[in-house]
Protein backbone atom coordinates (compact mmCIF):
# COMPACT_ATOMS: atom_id res chain seq x y z
CA UNK A 1 0.00 0.00 0.00
CA UNK A 2 2.91 2.36 0.68
CA UNK A 3 3.96 1.94 -2.96
CA UNK A 4 0.43 2.84 -4.08
CA UNK A 5 0.51 6.03 -2.00
CA UNK A 6 3.95 6.97 -3.35
CA UNK A 7 2.80 6.30 -6.93
CA UNK A 8 -0.33 8.41 -6.42
CA UNK A 9 1.59 11.35 -4.95
CA UNK A 10 4.43 11.13 -7.48
CA UNK A 11 1.92 11.20 -10.36
CA UNK A 12 1.00 14.78 -9.43
CA UNK A 13 2.66 17.60 -11.39
CA UNK A 14 5.91 19.10 -10.19
CA UNK A 15 5.49 22.86 -9.80
CA UNK A 16 9.18 23.73 -10.19
CA UNK A 17 9.54 26.46 -12.80
CA UNK A 18 5.81 26.47 -13.52
CA UNK A 19 3.52 29.48 -13.96
CA UNK A 20 0.77 28.72 -11.42
CA UNK A 21 -2.86 29.79 -11.54
CA UNK A 22 -5.71 28.89 -9.20
CA UNK A 23 -9.05 28.12 -10.81
CA UNK A 24 -11.82 29.48 -8.63
CA UNK A 25 -11.98 32.88 -6.97
CA UNK A 26 -14.47 32.11 -4.23
CA UNK A 27 -14.24 31.66 -0.48
CA UNK A 28 -12.37 28.36 -0.72
CA UNK A 29 -9.70 29.95 -2.89
CA UNK A 30 -9.18 32.74 -0.37
CA UNK A 31 -8.72 30.22 2.43
CA UNK A 32 -6.34 28.18 0.29
CA UNK A 33 -4.36 31.28 -0.62
CA UNK A 34 -3.77 32.01 3.06
CA UNK A 35 -2.31 28.52 3.48
CA UNK A 36 -0.25 28.75 0.28
CA UNK A 37 1.37 31.95 1.55
CA UNK A 38 3.40 29.70 3.85
CA UNK A 39 4.75 27.65 0.92
CA UNK A 40 7.53 29.60 -0.84
CA UNK A 41 7.30 27.46 -4.04
CA UNK A 42 3.67 28.47 -4.58
CA UNK A 43 3.82 31.78 -6.45
CA UNK A 44 0.37 32.35 -7.92
CA UNK A 45 0.16 34.43 -11.12
CA UNK A 46 -3.61 34.90 -11.06
CA UNK A 47 -6.94 33.42 -10.14
CA UNK A 48 -9.06 32.16 -13.02
CA UNK A 49 -12.84 32.27 -12.85
CA UNK A 50 -15.77 32.12 -15.30
CA UNK A 51 -17.80 34.58 -13.22
CA UNK A 52 -17.69 38.01 -14.94
CA UNK A 53 -18.47 39.64 -11.57
CA UNK A 54 -15.10 38.44 -10.23
CA UNK A 55 -13.00 39.05 -13.34
CA UNK A 56 -10.88 42.19 -13.36
CA UNK A 57 -10.80 42.31 -9.57
CA UNK A 58 -8.04 41.11 -7.24
CA UNK A 59 -7.88 38.83 -4.21
CA UNK A 60 -5.15 39.84 -1.80
CA UNK A 61 -3.43 41.65 -4.66
CA UNK A 62 -3.66 38.72 -7.11
CA UNK A 63 -5.73 39.43 -10.24
CA UNK A 64 -8.78 37.42 -11.29
CA UNK A 65 -8.84 36.65 -15.02
CA UNK A 66 -11.17 34.76 -17.37
CA UNK A 67 -10.07 31.34 -18.65
CA UNK A 68 -9.47 32.62 -22.18
CA UNK A 69 -6.73 34.94 -20.87
CA UNK A 70 -4.56 32.06 -19.63
CA UNK A 71 -1.10 31.78 -21.15
CA UNK A 72 -1.12 28.42 -22.90
CA UNK A 73 2.37 26.97 -22.78
CA UNK A 74 4.20 24.07 -21.10
CA UNK A 75 5.01 26.20 -18.03
CA UNK A 76 1.36 26.94 -17.26
CA UNK A 77 -0.29 24.81 -14.58
CA UNK A 78 -3.77 25.54 -13.27
CA UNK A 79 -4.57 24.30 -9.78
CA UNK A 80 -8.27 23.53 -9.53
CA UNK A 81 -9.63 24.66 -6.17
CA UNK A 82 -12.96 22.96 -5.50
CA UNK A 83 -14.26 20.12 -3.41
CA UNK A 84 -17.24 19.55 -5.70
CA UNK A 85 -16.71 16.63 -8.11
CA UNK A 86 -19.16 17.98 -10.72
CA UNK A 87 -17.48 21.39 -10.77
CA UNK A 88 -14.03 19.78 -10.91
CA UNK A 89 -15.02 17.76 -14.00
CA UNK A 90 -16.45 20.80 -15.80
CA UNK A 91 -13.39 22.95 -15.07
CA UNK A 92 -10.99 20.16 -16.02
CA UNK A 93 -12.82 19.65 -19.33
CA UNK A 94 -12.70 23.39 -20.04
CA UNK A 95 -8.96 23.53 -19.34
CA UNK A 96 -8.34 20.39 -21.41
CA UNK A 97 -10.19 22.01 -24.32
CA UNK A 98 -7.87 25.03 -24.02
CA UNK A 99 -4.83 22.74 -23.98
CA UNK A 100 -3.88 23.81 -20.45
CA UNK A 101 -2.46 21.34 -17.94
CA UNK A 102 -4.36 21.23 -14.66
CA UNK A 103 -4.42 19.34 -11.39
CA UNK A 104 -6.24 19.45 -8.09
CA UNK A 105 -4.63 21.85 -5.69
CA UNK A 106 -4.67 19.09 -3.05
CA UNK A 107 -2.62 16.77 -5.25
CA UNK A 108 0.08 19.38 -5.75
CA UNK A 109 0.21 20.18 -2.03
CA UNK A 110 0.42 16.45 -1.18
CA UNK A 111 3.37 16.15 -3.57
CA UNK A 112 5.11 19.14 -1.96
CA UNK A 113 4.61 17.55 1.47
CA UNK A 114 5.26 13.99 0.30
CA UNK A 115 7.39 13.06 3.32
CA UNK A 116 4.75 14.22 5.76
CA UNK A 117 2.01 12.34 3.88
CA UNK A 118 4.12 9.18 4.04
CA UNK A 119 4.85 9.66 7.76
CA UNK A 120 1.12 9.73 8.44
CA UNK A 121 0.72 6.43 6.60
CA UNK A 122 3.63 4.89 8.52
CA UNK A 123 2.01 5.93 11.81
CA UNK A 124 -1.15 3.94 11.07
CA UNK A 125 -1.46 0.77 13.08
CA UNK A 126 -3.32 -1.54 10.72
CA UNK A 127 -3.85 -2.35 7.05
CA UNK A 128 -7.49 -1.22 7.00
CA UNK A 129 -6.50 2.26 8.20
CA UNK A 130 -3.88 2.34 5.44
CA UNK A 131 -6.50 1.39 2.85
CA UNK A 132 -8.85 4.12 4.06
CA UNK A 133 -5.99 6.66 4.07
CA UNK A 134 -5.04 5.78 0.48
CA UNK A 135 -8.66 6.05 -0.63
CA UNK A 136 -9.11 9.42 1.08
CA UNK A 137 -5.91 10.75 -0.54
CA UNK A 138 -7.19 9.53 -3.90
CA UNK A 139 -10.56 11.21 -3.30
CA UNK A 140 -8.89 14.52 -2.45
CA UNK A 141 -6.59 14.37 -5.48
CA UNK A 142 -9.30 13.26 -7.94
CA UNK A 143 -12.01 15.38 -6.31
CA UNK A 144 -14.31 12.40 -5.93
CA UNK A 145 -16.47 10.91 -3.23
CA UNK A 146 -15.29 7.92 -1.18
CA UNK A 147 -16.52 4.48 -2.12
CA UNK A 148 -19.52 3.32 -0.10
CA UNK A 149 -17.48 0.68 1.73
CA UNK A 150 -15.18 3.41 3.07
CA UNK A 151 -17.88 5.64 4.52
CA UNK A 152 -20.45 3.02 5.56
CA UNK A 153 -18.14 1.15 7.95
CA UNK A 154 -16.72 4.32 9.47
CA UNK A 155 -19.37 6.21 11.47
CA UNK A 156 -17.13 9.27 11.53
CA UNK A 157 -18.20 10.07 7.99
CA UNK A 158 -21.96 9.82 8.49
CA UNK A 159 -23.37 10.00 12.00
CA UNK A 160 -25.97 7.22 12.54
CA UNK A 161 -28.66 9.65 13.72
CA UNK A 162 -28.75 11.19 10.26
CA UNK A 163 -28.82 7.90 8.35
CA UNK A 164 -32.26 7.03 9.77
CA UNK A 165 -34.19 10.12 8.75
CA UNK A 166 -37.78 10.00 7.56
CA UNK A 167 -38.26 10.26 3.77
CA UNK A 168 -40.10 13.58 4.14
CA UNK A 169 -37.40 15.18 6.27
CA UNK A 170 -34.59 17.38 5.10
CA UNK A 171 -31.44 17.72 7.17
CA UNK A 172 -29.21 20.73 6.64
CA UNK A 173 -25.77 20.50 8.21
CA UNK A 174 -24.62 24.02 8.94
CA UNK A 175 -20.90 23.45 9.04
CA UNK A 176 -20.39 20.29 11.06
CA UNK A 177 -18.38 17.93 8.85
CA UNK A 178 -20.43 14.83 9.58
CA UNK A 179 -23.16 16.07 11.85
CA UNK A 180 -21.55 14.96 15.12
CA UNK A 181 -21.29 18.50 16.46
CA UNK A 182 -24.90 19.38 15.76
CA UNK A 183 -25.99 15.97 17.05
CA UNK A 184 -24.35 16.62 20.42
CA UNK A 185 -26.01 20.05 20.39
CA UNK A 186 -29.41 18.47 19.86
CA UNK A 187 -28.86 16.29 22.92
CA UNK A 188 -28.05 19.32 25.09
CA UNK A 189 -31.19 20.91 26.49
CA UNK A 190 -31.60 24.58 25.69
CA UNK A 191 -32.96 26.71 28.49
CA UNK A 192 -34.90 29.80 27.49
CA UNK A 193 -33.32 33.02 28.70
Amino acid sequence: MLKDIMKLIDSQPDISGRRLYIWGAGNTAMLVLEGLARIPQMKIEAFVDNDPQKQGKAILGIPVIPGDKLVVDPETLVLICTGQPAVFKIVKAQLDSLGVESASIDGVVFRLFRNEVLKVYESLSDQESGRVYLEMLRNRIECSFPEEDIISRHPYFIHPVFRASDPGETFIDCGAYVGDTICSGLRTPVRPS
